[in-house]
């Protein structure tokens, strides 16, 4: 494990839904992050 600044992200090779799981970390609003399954279609869900 590595601390990164966040500014940095972009640069490094990560999971493809980090920013958005970090939007909902980072955005009190926002409480859940959530994947929908249907069949092979895996979609994310931000609330």
């Amino acid at each position: 494990m590595e601390r990164v600044e966040i500014s940095k992200l972009s640069e490094l090779e990560t999971v493809d839904d980090l920013e958005e799981l970090l939007e909902v970390i980072n955005n009190p609003e926002l409480t859940e992050f959530q994947y929908l399954v249907d069949g092979d279609n895996w979609t994310v869900a931000i609330k």
